[in-house]
């Protein structure tokens, strides 16, 4: 896959995350239950996983095209441990995890939303 193509598919992560965190930002509620619903699934974790290591991958193939190379190949191996972690950490602990954040006031999790919106940005432009 070209390198173009490969700054092209961090630029979709970056906006995909940056609109996801404006929707929760709107809908903090109906964001975290759709997490909950994700997790739930039986391919819940499988396809977590695997979206992390194709990023991670991505990332690292990709980030000497981009404005930070050096953040983009740490955010990729980074990605590559969340990957290996998840299964470690198991479907109990995660639910746990989310279930913490549901408990969280609305105002804290939009903050949390507006630093993830911005970082989206953040992505985008750097891969572009």
């Amino acid at each position: 896959m070209p390198a173009n193509a490969l700054t092209g598919l961090i630029a979709v992560f970056g906006l995909t995350m940056a609109l996801l965190s404006l929707w929760g930002i709107l809908q903090p509620a109906r964001l975290i239950d759709r997490v909950l619903r994700f997790w739930k699934a039986p391919w819940g974790i499988h396809l977590a996983v695997a979206i992390r290591v194709l990023l991670g991958l991505v990332f690292i193939l990709a980030a000497h095209r981009t404005r930070f190379p050096d953040l983009f190949r740490f955010l990729g191996y980074l990605m590559l441990v969340a990957a290996v972690l998840i299964p470690v950490m198991g479907r109990e602990r995660l639910d746990r995890m989310i279930r913490w954040w549901q408990r969280r006031p609305a105002w804290a999790i939009r903050a949390w939303l507006a630093m993830a919106f911005a970082f989206g940005a953040f992505i985008c432009y750097g891969a572009l």
